[in-house]
């Protein structure tokens, strides 16, 4: 009976959870104590509930219906232990909403054309037919625009060349990186697009399409060599600054120095895009904060309230959504200073929780997976940032026991986010190819390559969030470290199969020398960086990994367990877990692990030396 938790019935509750949400005859009133009949076929928990209410039977994301309850019931605050087994998998999967519809934005004009426009097109030494052109944009606009829907219409490539050679550009540069056909371009292009970017750095932004290459930049940067080469953050301050003095976050057309921005005016630039443009910079430069670990650029009252007002305005409701979303962010960052002053709160986290989650439901028709990425992301930003203004409680020697349980509390609710975070993003990226291309998954492909690069960065911080939660939850059930570990394998293995793609391969080797050390409980991740709030997480993370590079420094890891034949099982007290058996958790298989290039060099965290460190 240990592995089910059925709890005293309350109230008016007649049936378990699992049976209620499938609406079966229940006989736990007859067993109790012990589970229902069919949670013991089923060998799932059995719990009575009577805040529980039926999950619609359809998500349109495949979240376990039995998890979305109970992230919403009051009483999961009191349980922090959260079955994720509860429901059998079939009643649960259902097909994912990959894009919210939206306008088209590619509609070339169909009549002969001059020979002019048959002419190839150039850039610095390098010549582009048509023909390719017309395929890289048709990329952009099939996978690309639907998280970027700020551009006016295209209809002749030769007047969007001629009002921004920049914008131009920055579409054919973007769409040829993962493109099937013309991927051998991107680096061709790269130094001429370089270029044109710095040319837009080194004075005012001119106009509006200008301003929309940069934020294209912003949201499918260029690769690079190590994380402490991104230049992404500083970017993203150009941008936040240029969309100001653009006046972009305005209502109403500025009057300076006796005239208008002409250039910028709402009667020049539908005033859709150029509002989109604004509420795309604000997602943007709030998404780059929390990855930075820093307070909110745009975050004053008047900020948000005019960006409310745009939300109000807005017909698409994707953008609505994924701007409200962020909106909450800056709230939930402002507010938890009141953790800080008055220590941890188990009613604050449940609203500020429960004000994201509620964004779902005032936007469920224009709800999308790149939605729904975003919003797991934010939960669990908010989770690690309460994490570690409850890590000093919970390890102190005199025990908190409410800080103790919140800290647990949180660790749970995190390990529900990251879980439903990492099965939409393999659901979206598993290809049947090694190192696929941006297509669809009939032809060996995979659309995660169009999504931005943040979702990529969310994707591995659920995976150091389940790392942390491994490293330091003594009381996670094993069917939840089961599943820990299975999540952390997958985005491994979907980073791993992105062979050409550094970035990936750099993040998954993090990802490896975490695992490869962690044993449950054993609190191998060190607290050492405290100052950026829910960021933390992922530089103490990679201090660790750091740190662990240099393992002959480390003798307690030196070979720790090295002669277990079952790493997986040994260290989690189940015999039949199988998982991949190139991943050894709790293991450090010199001869296996330094085939990877990885030297015994003592690493700092500072200079992000050789392809450690995260996007």
């Amino acid at each position: 009976m240990s592995s089910h938790s059925v709890t005293a019935p309350k109230g008016r509750a007649k049936s378990c959870t699992s049976c209620r949400q499938v609406k079966l005859r229940c006989n736990v009133r007859d067993t109790y104590p012990g589970p229902c009949a069919r949670c013991v076929t089923r060998k799932s928990e059995c719990k009575m509930d009577p805040y529980f209410k039926r999950a619609r039977a359809r998500s349109p994301f495949g979240i376990t219906p039995m998890v979305h309850n109970q992230v919403q019931s009051p009483d999961a605050l009191e349980n922090p232990r959260v079955s994720l087994q509860s429901i059998h998998p079939d009643e649960a999967r259902v097909e994912v909403a990959i894009f919210s519809p939206h306008e088209p934005w590619l509609n070339l004009d169909s009549s002969p054309l001059s020979n002019d426009q048959l002419l190839d097109w150039a850039l610095g030494q390098i010549d582009i037919s048509r023909a390719v052109i017309i395929d890289l944009f048709d990329q952009f606009n099939k996978y690309y625009y639907v998280h970027l829907p700020i551009l006016e219409p295209v209809e002749s490539l030769e007047k969007l060349h001629h009002d921004s050679s920049a914008l131009f550009w920055a579409v054919a540069f973007t769409a040829s990186r993962h493109h099937p056909r013309h991927s051998k371009l991107y680096a061709q292009l790269r130094e001429p697009v370089q270029e044109i970017i710095s040319g837009l750095l080194r004075t005012p932004v001119p106009a509006l399409k200008d301003f929309q290459a940069l934020l294209i930049v912003c949201y499918w940067p260029l690769e690079v060599a190590a994380h402490s080469q991104d230049p992404s953050w500083m970017l993203a301050g150009f941008v936040v600054n240029a969309a100001l003095h653009m006046g972009l976050d305005k209502a109403k057309d500025e009057g300076l120095f006796s005239h208008s921005r002409a250039q910028n005016s709402r009667d020049v630039f539908d005033r859709k895009y150029r509002r989109r443009t604004w509420m795309k910079t604000f997602q943007l430069s709030t998404q780059l904060c929390t990855w930075q670990g820093l307070q909110p650029h745009i975050s004053s009252a008047s900020y948000l309230a005019r960006i409310t007002e745009f939300c109000r305005q807005e017909s698409d409701r994707e953008v609505v959504a994924m701007t409200e979303i962020q909106q909450q962010v800056v709230r939930n960052t402002l507010s938890l200073d009141e953790f800080a002053l008055h220590g941890p709160q188990v009613s604050l986290l449940h609203h500020m929780t429960h004000e994201l989650e509620a964004i779902q439901t005032r936007h469920e028709s224009g709800w999308s997976a790149a939605v729904q990425i975003n919003l797991q992301g934010a939960l669990l930003y908010l989770f690690a940032h309460c994490l570690l203004l409850a890590d000093d409680h919970a390890r102190s020697e005199t025990k908190n026991s409410e800080a103790s349980h919140f800290f647990a509390t949180t660790m749970q609710r995190g390990h529900g986010a990251a879980l439903q975070l990492i099965e939409l993003i393999e659901r979206l990226g598993i290809a049947s190819s090694i190192d696929p291309a941006c297509t669809e998954a009939e032809n060996g492909g995979t659309l995660l390559l169009a999504h931005p690069k943040q979702h990529f960065r969310l994707a591995f911080q659920a995976c150091l969030f389940l790392l942390n939660y491994l490293d330091c939850n003594l009381s996670a059930s094993i069917s939840d470290q089961v599943a820990a570990r299975e999540a952390v394998l997958k985005v491994y293995q979907i980073f791993k199969q992105f062979t050409s793609r550094t970035e990936f391969d750099r993040a998954a080797r993090t990802i490896e020398v975490l695992a490869r050390s962690i044993v449950p409980g054993d609190r191998r991740i060190e607290t050492i960086v405290k100052t950026r709030m829910g960021a933390s997480l992922h530089y103490n993370a990679i201090w660790t990994a750091a740190k662990l590079r240099g393992r002959l420094h480390v003798p307690e890891l030196v070979g720790a367990i090295a002669a277990s034949e079952d790493p997986i099982g040994s260290s989690i007290g189940v015999d039949t877990l199988q998982l991949d058996p190139i991943f050894p958790w709790g293991i450090w298989d010199d001869t296996a692990y330094d085939e990877l290039g990885l030297g015994l060099d003592d690493q700092s965290f500072a200079a992000f030396p050789g392809p450690m460190g995260p996007f």
